[in-house]
């Protein structure tokens, strides 16, 4: 134990860990080139691990050799296969294309970045064996009890398909998604109850106890890397106290990643992955600055998440909304003591479920009336990975060696990635599919004006193409 804590403590295990997963990340995701192992799409057999529904659509994710994606349309009978049922699916591939315009969700990158590298178009599906899996069958009762609540399952299993696009696109406008997730901070309360609960167990017991209960609710949410990250770090948390290697947190949440790297380096581009550990290392690099005041410290950490976080959003949604600091402070505490253990309470007493309900439509209303603010919103075009690590640097250094002077500097370089186009004396003319033929663009010179030539009508509707598409 004493060599393990001195190779834990020493700057060089980092250093080469590094340079292990790196290289480790780019040889099993970059070089390495994955397809499926099924030629032929007929006959298929596999076990549902979840199913969504949307509309009339319903999707199951079956696995057997590999995880598939099997997409069935139903015009009069609705199916009521269950995780854990194992199916036949007879169907199509189904051929899913990069995006035609870039820089717009690529659902295919999507699917491949979760190992999924068929999706079949089911003609028909057979049952052949109900499910007789324990777990599973707790799975499909908890879906029973929630009854398609779209904020019980996302509080309980961390299912958004319930959820309308356009709420969940106002949650997101204002930097509050990560409320609606299955994260850290609703594991944290989660462990705060389960610690309380368990208070006459001694530390031995109550750690494998509450591991026991951890993973068999891993295993109902279908183990989101944000959940793992709090699963891991809490048992190296319990190794590190019980064994004093007197790590810090910073060396556990680089362990943490260390070890869910090394299980799937994909987890990498889960943005739910990025989210999380950034957030938590930025909370952990700025401890030192953080105060005795509860309303002063959730200030503190709104800034912290909004700086760490910022990249990552801006490189998803292309905008910063300034109303993520009010809507943070109003929503992070709410949603964390007041409607995430109402959540809970419901699932377990029906009865307070009109109580949570209205709980629910105020989240909504406040983050739909800050969303409705289209001048908060500041639109910030992609970012370059080298202008990513760049700001990273400079805001550890920052933080680090307490150089508030270069605060300036790191906005000024987002400053010149925003208005960099400007500097641009020519006309430039871009093509976009709309799914209708083609939309065009004229950008004067300067960026001055923006001239748009045939953006598209409707597609249906919920789908708007000026909005989903060129937007």
């Amino acid at each position: 134990m004493t060599k393990l804590k001195f190779i834990l403590q020493s700057k060089c295990f980092y250093l080469i860990s590094v340079i292990i997963i790196c290289f480790y990340i780019i040889i099993v995701t970059v070089i390495i080139k994955y397809d499926t192992v099924y030629e032929n799409t007929s006959n298929i057999i596999g076990t549902i691990i979840k199913v969504s529904e949307k509309n009339d659509k319903v999707s199951y994710l079956i696995k057997n050799k590999e995880n598939i994606l099997v997409e069935y349309y139903y015009k009069d009978l609705k199916l009521n296969y269950k995780e854990g049922d194992i199916i036949q699916v007879s169907g199509e591939r189904k051929e899913i294309n990069n995006p035609t315009i870039p820089n717009t969700f690529n659902y295919k990158k999507y699917l491949y970045n979760h190992q999924i590298y068929l999706v079949i178009k089911a003609n028909e599906l057979n049952l052949i064996t109900k499910n007789t899996n324990f777990l599973n069958t707790i799975k499909v009762l908890i879906n029973n009890r929630i009854n398609n609540n779209s904020y019980l399952a996302l509080f309980i299993l961390g299912d958004k398909s319930f959820l309308e696009s356009d709420i969940y696109d106002s949650y997101k406008s204002i930097g509050v998604a990560h409320l609606l997730a299955i994260s850290g901070l609703h594991l944290g309360i989660l462990l705060f109850v389960l610690n309380k609960v368990l208070f006459l167990f001694k530390d031995n017991y109550k750690f494998i106890i509450i591991t026991i209960i951890l993973l068999i609710y891993a295993y109902l949410i279908n183990f989101p890397p944000s959940f793992l990250r709090v699963f891991v770090f809490y048992v190296l948390s319990f190794i590190n106290k019980k064994n004093l290697l007197q790590l810090n947190n910073i060396e556990l949440l680089f362990l943490t990643i260390f070890i869910l790297l090394l299980i799937n380096p994909f987890y990498l581009y889960d943005t739910g992955f990025q989210y999380s550990f950034v957030t938590v290392f930025g909370i952990f690099l700025c401890k030192k600055y953080l105060h005795y005041n509860y309303f002063v410290n959730l200030f503190l950490l709104t800034v912290i998440a909004f700086l760490f976080t910022l990249p990552i959003t801006v490189n998803i949604n292309y905008e910063i909304n300034i109303l993520s600091f009010i809507s943070n402070i109003l929503l992070v505490p709410f949603v964390s003591f007041i409607v995430y253990p109402f959540s809970l309470f419901s699932f377990f007493i029906p009865w307070l479920l009109p109580l949570f309900n209205i709980l629910t439509i105020i989240m909504e209303k406040i983050a739909m009336f800050f969303a409705s603010f289209e001048f908060t919103k500041i639109y910030i075009p992609k970012i370059s990975i080298f202008l990513i690590i760049a700001y990273y640097l400079l805001l550890i250094y920052i933080i680090y060696f307490n150089k508030k002077r270069l605060y300036i500097f790191l906005f000024i370089l987002l400053i010149i990635n925003k208005y960099f186009i400007l500097l641009n004396n020519d006309y430039q003319i871009s093509f976009y599919d709309v799914g209708q033929g083609d939309s065009i663009s004229i950008m004067t010179p300067h960026s001055q004006k923006i001239i748009m030539i045939d953006t598209g009508g409707i597609a249906n509707s919920n789908y708007h193409l000026i909005n989903n598409v060129i937007m």
